[in-house]
């Protein structure tokens, strides 16, 4: 509660929180999404080594 006090009245005003969006609530879709991501970050980065690992072969 905010209270207002004026010269002659006062009164208190209620803020309610905004509700919260759905794209920010805790779902298993997101937990999906994560567990994708991840999947793909480590193939990429299996990826990287094994050119990088061509790359020196290559070079020497």
């Amino acid at each position: 509660m905010t209270k207002f006090v004026f010269k002659n009245d006062t009164f208190l005003v209620g803020v309610q929180p905004n509700a919260v969006p759905e794209g920010n609530t805790d779902n298993s879709d997101t937990s999906k999404d994560i567990e994708v991501l991840k999947e793909e970050n480590k193939k990429l980065k299996d990826e990287i080594e094994r050119l990088k690992s061509l790359l020196n072969s290559n070079t020497t």
